[in-house]
């Protein structure tokens, strides 16, 4: 098992009416396990991060973000499944805000179809009934190894998102993206 911590300072960077410039405004931990077919991993963050204020008047407001995720992987033979669940909480430093929770569910799959080819897939829902957003995505791709440092890859995707402005109207967004590309490593 690898547990690993870090610390990063704020740089005096100006969020809201704070200004961040402690040794330690963001901090993070993670605590990993990696078996011969078998892989998990627990994380924790704690940092901060810009928010429009959710109440009067409409300003920029200094917000605590925390994340939780927990991760899973297995490789049986040619076959790599994997999982992730992550909770994010955001809490404005204004009086009156309430904080907001949102979870993040992931699945991969991962298939060495060749010696050179592997097709992949990936699903993932974001959904925050606090924030009044929710996100599904969907992407396909396979990697053709040119070399032990060089892979080219290609990719689809799809996504849907519905979220509900303050005033109470909403929308509903959709897109799509085809991606290729190659990878070299140094």
């Amino acid at each position: 098992m690898i547990v690993r911590a870090q610390i990063a300072p704020g740089e005096d960077d100006q969020i809201g009416d704070e200004e961040k410039d402690g040794l330690a405004d963001t901090y993070g931990v993670s605590a990993t396990w990696d078996g011969d077919a078998l892989f998990a991993a627990l994380a924790y963050q704690r940092s901060y991060l810009e928010v429009d204020s959710p109440v009067p008047p409409p300003v920029t407001v200094a917000a605590d973000l925390d994340l939780l995720r927990g991760t899973l992987g297995m490789a049986l033979g040619d076959l790599e499944l994997g999982a992730m669940v992550e909770q994010v909480r955001i809490d404005p430093d204004v009086s009156g805000a309430d904080r907001a929770d949102g979870t993040s569910y992931m699945v991969s799959a991962g298939w060495q179809l060749l010696p050179r080819v592997k097709l992949k897939a990936q699903a993932g829902r974001f959904d925050s009934s606090d924030l009044d957003y929710e996100s599904d995505i969907l992407a396909a791709g396979a990697d053709y190894k040119l070399g032990k440092q060089t892979t080219l890859y290609g990719l689809v995707s799809g996504s849907d998102v519905d979220y509900t402005y303050a005033n109470g109207t909403g929308d509903d967004d959709s897109g799509s993206l085809f991606s290729v590309g190659m990878e070299h490593k140094f």
